[in-house]
């Protein structure tokens, strides 16, 4: 049985494929394709003023394309002290005096850029609280089934001076990134970047560590997105359990 996921992240497609994969062994990477592996154009307009609105957009847009069982997940970085920005806009932000929210007929940012404007918006903020949130649907044609979910965390404090911080280590027990910058350099050099997106500004108290700081199998336990794919996961099963009576 087919499942499509509705983006073209490669990121989060492969996060998606790793943590069903893991809850559900019956299903293998063939099982999961993206409309770009398919050569297929997908581009719906993301006109929701949630995170779930959006996810369900694009669920809906790509099974009427397909015509098959379709996981969409709409997700972002919602900060409290700037009013839940970036939030919707997560994936186009341009900062309050870049261009607007949402980066309409601008072009494209990269993931450090983004990092780095939401840093210069957070200066003097003592409210350091943020979350990840993922909104996910699966629909079938004749059902659909949701979740949301969160992770909690803070942005970290200060400049990003060290793009891709390593894994945890002793001695950072805030978010101080120009601590990191420091271990990074006297312990870390060659450390491989594990994440994506924000993932490098939202320290984790609990875990020492930027989700960015995560092994893939630590962020997948721990994220919003994991956590809400376990969820969803529940009803694929019933789907592959129908399909095979």
């Amino acid at each position: 049985m087919t499942f499509w996921f509705a983006s073209n992240n490669p990121h989060k497609a492969e996060e998606l494929k790793s943590i069903l994969i893991e809850a559900l062994p019956p299903l293998s990477a063939a099982s999961l394709k993206t409309p770009k592996e398919a050569g297929i154009e997908f581009d719906p307009d993301e006109t929701g003023t949630t995170f779930m609105e959006n996810a369900l957009i694009k669920a809906r847009a790509l099974y009427g394309i397909v015509g098959e069982p379709v996981i969409a997940d709409d997700s972002g970085l919602c900060i409290d002290a700037l009013g839940g920005r970036p939030g919707i806009y997560s994936a186009r932000y341009r900062g309050m005096e870049g261009g607007g929210m949402d980066g309409a007929g601008l072009p494209n940012l990269s993931d450090d850029e983004r990092n780095a404007i939401v840093l210069r918006e957070m200066e003097g903020q003592a409210d350091r609280r943020a979350r990840f949130v993922c909104a996910m649907a699966l629909i079938d044609g004749k059902r659909e089934y949701t979740a949301l979910e969160t992770l909690e965390g803070e942005i970290i404090a200060g400049k990003l001076n060290c793009q891709r911080f390593p894994p945890r280590m002793a001695g950072v027990d805030k978010a101080d990134s120009s601590a990191y910058a420091e271990l990074y350099k006297q312990n870390c050099q060659g450390w491989q970047f594990c994440g994506f997106g924000y993932d490098p500004i939202l320290y984790l108290p609990g875990e020492g560590a930027t989700v960015a700081g995560l092994a893939p199998s630590e962020k997948n336990r721990l994220s919003h997105r994991g956590k809400a794919a376990r969820k969803i996961a529940v009803y694929i099963a019933e789907m592959i359990s129908r399909s095979a009576c």
